[in-house]
């Protein structure tokens, strides 16, 4: 699987040369707070974001709380119209642990040409992400309708593959996200849908979440936001958990 996913991830590289000059409709990747943006050719986007997290654990002998805080900046740059190289550099703070990870990523994100059908959006992407000694390959395919409608469905789906770590070497991760998007007077673009996680090990798991996004527009450069989600069902344990953040996106 390792392979498959670093093969993916060339294959996006050779991909994004080979069709450099491809044009992509950008009025509808032009929008920062659209999920299928992507600076076009030799423009460039800054992604910056807080976000607090809490689970609470309930066992046959009590309970037990984890919190953690992350302060993420990703960072995008247009190669091509269609193809944009992507960075991560961020930090984890662990309160129950006294904890500060560092954790680090690279990957590219391109846009499919889907000229005969318009309405479609696609995106496919690959990445690389190391925390300490653990480092993950990831890579996701999303997919939306723009149908003449006041709301933007699309989907997600995600594999995360640990490369180092996880019970004799045999976990995964599969993420599947159902949402919508909608833009309210040119001004407040809002995102809300579903979440369901799949953990692959000795054990099965999933946990199921709700999410909500709302982002202020300043400019057509410029948007601030407000997110959350809640964890309302793990088989793996009994827990309850949300997180709530804020984020700051600019395009130049």
């Amino acid at each position: 699987m390792k392979k498959i996913l670093l093969i993916l991830l060339t294959g996006i590289l050779i991909c994004s040369a080979a069709n450099a000059q491809e044009q992509v409709d950008a009025n509808v990747y032009g929008d920062i707070t659209n999920p299928f943006y992507m600076p076009l050719k030799n423009r460039a986007l800054s992604h910056t974001s807080l976000v607090y997290h809490r689970d609470d654990y309930k066992y046959g002998f009590g309970t037990d709380r984890r919190e953690e805080t992350y302060l993420n900046e990703e960072f995008s740059f247009g190669v091509s119209n269609n193809f944009a190289l992507t960075g991560t550099l961020g930090n984890r703070f662990e309160a129950s642990e006294d904890m500060r990870n560092v954790y680090w990523g690279f990957g590219g994100v391109y846009a499919l040409d889907m000229a005969q059908y318009p309405d479609i959006l696609t995106l496919i992407g690959a990445s690389y992400k190391q925390e300490g000694s653990h480092r993950d390959l990831s890579a996701f395919v999303r997919v939306g309708y723009t149908p003449d409608a006041v709301v933007m469905p699309y989907a997600e789906f995600r594999f995360t593959q640990p490369i180092n770590y996880g019970k004799d070497r045999n976990e995964a991760y599969y993420d599947v996200r159902v949402a919508g998007y909608s833009v309210i007077k040119e001004t407040v673009a809002v995102r809300a849908g579903f979440d369901a996680s799949y953990r692959h090990e000795d054990a099965r798991e999933q946990a199921y979440s709700v999410f909500g996004e709302a982002e202020y527009v300043l400019s057509d450069r410029m948007a601030v936001g407000v997110n959350g989600s809640y964890l309302f069902h793990d088989t793996g344990v009994d827990t309850s958990g949300f997180s709530v953040g804020a984020n700051f996106k600019i395009a130049f």
